[in-house]
């Protein structure tokens, strides 16, 4: 098994797949409030503000989900029970509604490589953007000049 299979298979990988897919519904309504409080406010500050609480919002949903989707037992360490959200349904065939359940399970550790892959992919963009911009910044000094 590789160390990808290895880290995937783990409690952590489980719990960070589920917190990202919550993550979505979460986003959704976050931006819909924060639409429906730019349509009502015209302060460019204001509306900076509520942008900012927003994505504070964002991050404090995301971190909150974590820690209660976390499964009970990492690294044999025990932590006290918490009721976890209820977990997705989708459309089952058949009389068995464990079986899209377990099949869900079976993908959502695997999203969590992808998105650490496209979160990497962006960044390392975003680096080389701007050493190529600190790059002809001497240059653009002495155009100006």
């Amino acid at each position: 098994m590789s160390l990808l299979e290895t880290w995937v298979n783990t409690p952590l990988a489980e719990g960070i797949g589920w917190t990202l897919l919550h993550s979505l519904w979460e986003g959704v309504i976050i931006s819909a409030a924060l639409w429906a409080v730019l349509m009502w406010i015209r302060s460019s500050r204001a509306r900076y503000a509520a942008a900012c609480i927003a994505l504070l919002m964002m991050l404090g949903g995301f971190s909150f989900t974590l820690v209660r989707v976390m499964p009970d037992r990492i690294h044999g360490l025990q932590t006290p029970r918490r009721p976890a959200f209820p977990l997705w349904s989708v459309g089952t065939r058949g009389n068995d509604p464990d079986a899209s359940h377990q099949s869900l399970r079976a993908i959502v550790p695997w999203l969590v490589p992808f998105w650490m892959a496209g979160v990497w992919i962006f960044s390392l963009k975003h680096l080389a953007s701007w050493i190529s911009g600190m790059e002809n910044a001497p240059a653009r000094r002495l155009l100006c000049d």
